[in-house]
């Protein structure tokens, strides 16, 4: 629309460039480029800072908090949004809100200070917030602790009362730490093997991912084999191909040999043998051959003979 309007009879420059969109029917925007293109500077007060703001009223629908009835009322930009139908309500929901927040003071002074918790916190416990709480204790003379990060007493972990294990930083000299020594040494081993099977991951082509590595060690292992033997084999086959003792492309000879060693070192004596079971050292001679008619086993110089 502003291709077909004549700028040379519009008095850009001289009127505020929103007067002249109103005159002329289209946008702000349109009137400002026509006359930053022709080079004319804007007339004073064409900017829109320092001009008060204009508030509108809308009508608006809630549900009292208070009562639970519906109402409605002008709402003006910029202002809160009500959540009570009369003053009256509001007054009933404040006391209510501090009627959640008992008046003990060997509670309040635990959680505070014996447990450590925070207003916000002792809030949310009573469904209320923390500023409710905050004058009952003024009311009961709980001191406040000052405005700032708390010392931590204890381990962050849940169900460890150990003193935090403090370090300090080799830079600034800070003292930090949130866990005990022992929760520390595990949080410390715990990135490490992250960190370490990250390296190991990215680094080596051949390692394939974690969910991939569990299958292709579930395949290379045979189902045959007993529950507990073929889970001991399978956690060995794991930690080799972690630690880089076994590539992926050589687990089937690892799980062949690693079978072969473990019935080697833990074989029971008292295992089922088959009759046919060959024997070592004789040839052809099998078990079988060892039982006489009676039921005993004959010696091997009577075989021979």
């Amino acid at each position: 629309m502003t291709a077909r309007i004549d700028w040379s009879a519009v008095p850009l420059g001289v009127k505020l460039d929103r007067e002249i969109a109103a005159m002329l029917g289209c946008s702000t925007a349109g009137v400002k480029c026509a006359r930053v293109a022709r080079g004319i500077p804007a007339p004073e007060g064409n900017s829109a800072k320092g001009r008060p703001r204009v508030r509108s009223a809308t009508l608006r629908h809630a549900t009292c908090k208070g009562c639970g009835a519906k109402f409605e009322y002008q709402h003006m930009t910029g202002d809160p949004r009500r959540v009570a139908c009369t003053v009256s309500c509001t007054r009933k929901m404040g006391r209510e809100s501090r009627r959640k927040v008992p008046e003990d003071f060997r509670l309040l002074y635990a959680m505070y200070w014996d447990r450590g918790m925070t207003t916000i916190e002792i809030g949310e416990h009573f469904n209320t917030d923390h500023a409710v709480v905050r004058k009952r204790m003024v009311d009961l003379g709980i001191p406040r602790r000052k405005m700032g990060p708390r010392k931590q007493v204890a381990c962050m972990i849940a169900g460890c009362d150990e003193p935090p294990y403090k370090i300090t930083h080799p830079g600034n000299g800070a003292s930090y730490g949130r866990r005990c020594l022992l929760h520390w040494v595990a949080h410390r081993h715990h990135l490490a093997s992250e960190y370490w099977f990250r390296v190991v991951r990215y680094k080596k082509r051949n390692m394939p991912a974690e969910e991939d590595l569990a299958i292709v060690i579930d395949r290379a292992v045979p189902a045959g084999l007993p529950p507990d033997i073929r889970e001991e084999v399978t956690q060995e086959m794991a930690l080799k191909i972690l630690m880089s003792e076994v590539a992926v492309k050589d687990l089937a000879d690892a799980v062949s040999v690693s079978i072969k060693h473990f019935f080697r070192e833990y074989q029971d004596k008292f295992r089922t043998v088959s009759l046919d079971a060959p024997i070592g050292g004789d040839g052809n001679l099998t078990l079988r051959d060892l039982v006489g008619e009676d039921g005993r086993i004959v010696k091997r110089s009577v075989l021979a003979e």
